[in-house]
């Protein structure tokens, strides 16, 4: 039920019955956000243990501390930047490697073992506006190659991503990067539609409980981890974003 109808897959494709309806970066405000996350909680979000398991820690801990990792390892290899200190957008930031080496990973690795979508942003949210409908598309296929089960934080820590970085105006190269020496300058609007959406969030996690602190960690990680599967100079964006949002939840 969370998907259009009629899924067909072959090796290497899958297919949906189109589904009329808007991305929700189209039609976003708070009222839209607010039934999402009740509709998500209820239908997406089914928790499958209330323990963490052994196993599922283990799996957290892989997912976000060792393919971070690699995922930096490569972007090092693939672009001229290194880890060292830089002043992004006038602050001098330390080098990531002290940000990373901040984190407490036992308890990022705590993770909530849930039914999930594994890359939860507007884009990939379709809202039919008539019938007030919502579908799921181009899901991620693992948590850590596990397929039953993934980390609710990671849910909801993509859809925090996606109200600081509007990924529909970034594809359309709606955004500036440039740097000199050790001095890094970028900048992207970001409209009030998304500034509440990001406030009714915020609102949800406290509402269940959650560890905001956590949420906005994982968000800046996911944006290190993108960093390397893009072109620059939105890769170089996502990295020095990535970076500032750490340094300003670790302060």
């Amino acid at each position: 039920k969370l998907t259009p109808k009629k899924l067909k897959f072959t090796k290497n494709f899958l297919s949906y019955e189109k589904f009329e309806g808007s991305t929700l970066y189209e039609v976003i405000n708070n009222s839209i956000v607010k039934d999402l996350l009740n509709y998500l909680d209820k239908n997406l979000w089914q928790l499958k243990s209330k323990k963490i398991s052994k196993e599922f820690h283990r799996d957290c801990l892989s997912f976000y501390k060792h393919k971070t990792k690699s995922r930096i390892d490569l972007f090092y290899k693939e672009n001229i930047f290194n880890d060292r200190i830089y002043k992004i957008n006038g602050v001098l930031r330390k080098k990531l490697s002290h940000y990373m080496n901040q984190i407490d990973w036992k308890i990022i690795s705590k993770g909530i073992e849930s039914n999930f979508h594994g890359d939860l942003q507007f884009d990939n949210i379709i809202f039919n506006n008539k019938n007030k409908i919502f579908k799921l598309i181009d899901w991620r296929s693992d948590f850590n190659n596990k397929t039953i089960k993934g980390d609710l934080y990671y849910d909801i820590s993509k859809l925090y991503a996606g109200c600081i970085l509007p990924y529909s105006q970034i594809k359309k190269g709606q955004f500036n990067f440039a740097y000199e020496n050790q001095e890094i300058l970028f900048d992207f609007q970001v409209n009030n539609n998304l500034i509440d959406a990001k406030y009714e969030l915020e609102k949800f996690i406290e509402r269940k409980k959650s560890d905001i602190n956590r949420v906005k960690i994982i968000s800046s990680i996911i944006f290190i981890n993108m960093a390397p599967l893009h072109i620059e100079p939105f890769s170089h964006l996502l990295y020095f974003l990535g970076i500032s949002k750490l340094a300003e939840v670790l302060k």
